[in-house]
């Protein structure tokens, strides 16, 4: 049976091909519900603005990749599949990540992921939910976007492995327990 996709699907779709094709900065939201033949108030209808669809975006792919798992996640896997979905969507990260400027992916994501994965590590971890827990999440989270940006920008290919241990080398000393 053929699966009827909701316009929210088909918005994270076309801004996930439009950013894969071009800067962040240069994809609209006209373009964007056109790409997909949605009007524009149904854009606004799911989202506040290209932003949010973005973040929404970004969260999809990644929880998409997380589904496939039987078991409860550890933080090594959820470092795993979001490394697989760097993979899976090379020039759209690249594009994200490499944005400079008022309202870029990082500055619009950090939040976002800082509060998931500062959550994450203090439930399943028991670590108190305390600043040095949000700076030591936020400096790793820092990190990882300066090496992603830098790898993408490269171009030069790299193992799943490797990428991935890369990515947990940028952890600050106080989470290196957690991985």
């Amino acid at each position: 049976m053929i699966e009827k996709k909701s316009s929210a699907d088909l918005l994270r779709e076309s801004v996930i091909e439009l950013v894969s094709e071009k800067p962040f900065h240069k994809v609209t939201v006209t373009e964007t519900a056109r790409n997909c033949r949605v009007s524009i108030a149904t854009f606004y209808n799911y989202y506040r603005d290209i932003y949010d669809l973005i973040r929404d975006a970004s969260a999809a792919m990644l929880h998409a990749q997380l589904d496939q798992r039987t078991d409860q996640p550890t933080l090594q896997d959820i470092i795993d599949d979001g490394v697989a979905v760097i993979e899976l969507y090379p020039d759209f990260f690249c594009h994200l990540l490499t944005e400079r400027g008022l309202n870029n992916f990082c500055d619009t994501m950090h939040a976002q992921l800082s509060n998931a994965l500062t959550g994450y590590i203090s439930e399943h971890y028991g670590i108190p939910l305390t600043e040095e827990l949000r700076a030591a999440v936020d400096i790793y989270l820092y990190g990882i976007a300066g090496y992603l940006r830098k790898y993408l920008q490269s171009g030069q290919a790299d193992t799943h492995a490797s990428l991935k241990r890369r990515i947990l080398s940028c952890a600050p000393l106080s989470l290196q327990l957690c991985l």
